[in-house]
């Protein structure tokens, strides 16, 4: 399921066309991916819950990147 995930953020990413996030994105590793777990485990493994997996992983991303 988490390769879903990482898969989603992948195409996010990919979307954002530009090549400064995409250069640091590869750069992060993306650790255990516990929210995404919890949140698979809880929902399920829909498309939706998926697409929101990767947009929590994203922002946490983020805040690690801000910090």
């Amino acid at each position: 399921m988490l390769e879903k995930v990482k898969h989603k953020i992948d195409r996010f990413i990919d979307e954002l066309d530009d090549t400064k996030s995409k250069e640091l994105y590869s750069k992060i590793e993306h650790g255990k991916m516990l929210r995404s777990k919890l949140m698979i485990r809880i929902a399920g493994d829909s498309d939706d819950v998926i697409s929101a997996c990767a947009v929590v992983e994203m922002i946490h991303l983020a805040s690690l990147l801000h910090d």
